[in-house]
């Protein structure tokens, strides 16, 4: 990974993160860990919520975002049960726009519409104050680049690269 003197200067390293006897990650002073994109066996994921909260407490994760397909119902129910796994939960859900893409939608409160465009996808998250990441595969090696929506700009989606 090659690095920006800025990138250098806020402290940002390539580096892996490290981990503990136990196997939980020990990330740099000042910072944290968490996973922003899981799915439970309520959507296409393997694990049930509380597996997932369980796995993500014993690896050290700070926080989780539940992001099931179209649904939000297992997301808001982690947001109270995540504590007694030592961690954090965000509510979100991983939105089907009508051309088949996705949009993630964190910090939802209420399900959002599917099979809607892109752009009114996004402003159905914003409406409730969530926030957006847009993930696009890159090439036919499954590369993916990972775009946080900042704003609508002329009615189109602004993104920033994160």
């Amino acid at each position: 990974m090659n690095l920006s003197s800025n990138d250098r200067q806020a402290g940002v390293s390539a580096e892996p993160v490290g981990v503990d006897g136990d196997g939980r990650l020990q990330p740099p002073e000042g910072w944290s860990a968490g996973e922003l994109h899981v799915h439970t066996s309520h959507s296409d994921g393997t694990r049930t919520l509380e597996q997932i909260l369980g796995l993500t407490g014993r690896l050290g994760l700070d926080t989780v975002a539940v992001t099931d397909h179209d649904k939000i119902n297992e997301g808001l129910r982690a947001i109270p049960l995540a504590g007694r796994y030592r961690t954090a939960a965000v509510a979100g859900t991983e939105v089907t726009t009508r051309t088949q893409h996705h949009v993630l939608g964190l910090f939802v409160k209420r399900p959002v519409r599917l099979y809607r465009n892109m752009a009114d996808s996004v402003r159905a998250i914003r409406r409730q104050n969530g926030r957006i990441v847009v993930a696009f595969g890159i090439g036919e090696v499954g590369l993916q680049h990972i775009f946080v929506v900042e704003r609508m700009r002329e009615g189109g989606v602004g993104a920033c690269h994160a």
